[in-house]
């Protein structure tokens, strides 16, 4: 029992310093205080805004690689589908599964780390450090699991999916809902698909 509860420790302090963050973030900008100084006076130059907006593409990048991770959990039940194009979607989907995850990470430490570094001043920045610790904490799980095969950490890892995907909502809004839409999207007719063949089926009975 107690070897059970430690494993949710880790989860359980990651999920508190997330919230902290969150919470100091919004008090910092309804207070119109700022975390900190700004690395420099000067506003920065064609040059650095170009810097800018690719550091930016990565982060959309590992918002883009983590919901294709958790496309799996929404796909797994489509496994047995009697489509060889589904079985195939959800296969690939579960072999790029871990991969998707940690390229996602290492986009984000290098977003992160940009930020971090150039505007450490900006609210976003202590939301965005939420989200990466949830996502490194999942990460972990979802490591091993692997090599234990242990339920519990299979069970919190997907738990822990979720609340990544509401700190990187806060963190990172519109282009969230996009993706998320999109995958819903996909899920939805991947769906439509296979019940297709059922309804037209169902019909030559009647």
């Amino acid at each position: 029992m107690k070897n059970n509860v430690r494993k949710y420790i880790p989860a359980f302090a990651i999920i508190v310093i997330g919230i902290l963050l969150i919470g100091y973030s919004y008090f910092t900008k309804s207070a119109g205080t700022h975390q900190g100084p700004p690395p420099s006076g000067i506003l920065p130059n064609k040059h650095e805004e170009e810097g800018l907006g690719i550091f930016k593409l990565l982060g959309n990048g590992a918002i883009l690689l983590g919901a294709l991770s958790f496309s799996w959990f929404l796909l797994k039940k489509n496994l047995k589908s009697s489509s060889k194009l589904i079985k195939t979607i959800v296969k690939k989907s579960y072999s790029f599964h871990t991969v998707f995850g940690f390229v996602g990470l290492i986009l984000v430490v290098i977003h992160g780390g940009y930020y971090l570094i150039t505007d450490f001043s900006n609210h976003n920045t202590l939301t965005g450090i939420a989200a990466f610790l949830i996502m490194a904490c999942l990460a972990g799980y979802g490591y091993y699991f692997k090599k234990s095969k242990n339920k519990l950490l299979k069970k919190v890892h997907y738990y822990l999916s979720f609340v990544w995907i509401i700190a990187i909502f806060i963190h990172g809004g519109g282009f969230v809902i996009t993706t998320g839409a999109g995958l819903l999207l996909i899920v939805f007719l991947i769906s439509y698909i296979e019940k297709k063949p059922k309804l037209k089926l169902k019909g030559t009975h009647d």
